[in-house]
């Protein structure tokens, strides 16, 4: 950060670390995203009803959240795994780092993986690596699956819930 200038590290230790510092972020959101892309998607969404009575403006919102969860009910309907195609995504991305990482046991579910320059430590029983991507998102990283694919477990287990076909379902 020291890169930055003097100025610009004491203008961003004013505002909370756990808002724009990944280091910092709660491990239960299970999601790393920092910018509010999100809020102007949503807000672009509704806009043709944010100029409605609060009434109005309330039931046009209502009914498209609930055509917007049935569509994403019926899209979780024909997934053929039991995990988002987007996660299914970040998995095969994830498998790429997978490829260049080495396997170094120590112990009976910790290892210590190996990604030049790169060292890090991944505990498949507590489902966390050292890099604390698979913690942030929910995802195993490319370290974590380079420990799964070791032991010749199925990936899928290792991935949070919220990302699975059943909790898709249950929420529309």
């Amino acid at each position: 950060m020291s890169r930055l200038g003097e100025s610009i590290v004491e203008a961003l230790l004013k505002y909370n670390k756990e808002a724009w510092c990944r280091a910092f972020f709660k491990e239960r959101r299970k999601c790393d995203v920092v910018e509010n892309n999100m809020c102007k998607t949503f807000n672009s969404w509704i806009l043709a009803a944010r100029f409605k009575s609060i009434i109005t403006m309330l039931e046009e919102i209502r009914v498209k959240v609930m055509k917007r969860m049935n569509q994403l009910r019926q899209f979780s309907e024909k997934w053929i795994i039991d995990v988002s195609p987007t996660t299914m995504d970040i998995l095969r991305k994830n498998a790429e780092i997978a490829d260049n990482c080495e396997v170094k046991f120590s112990g009976d579910l910790d290892f210590e993986i190996h990604d030049p320059p790169y060292k890090h430590v991944v505990d498949l029983k507590k489902k966390v690596c050292s890099c604390r991507s698979w913690q942030l998102k929910g995802i195993p990283c490319g370290h974590a699956l380079t420990t799964i694919h070791y032991k010749d477990w199925v990936v899928e287990s290792f991935v949070d819930h919220c990302y699975k076909k059943e909790t898709y379902l249950k929420a529309s």
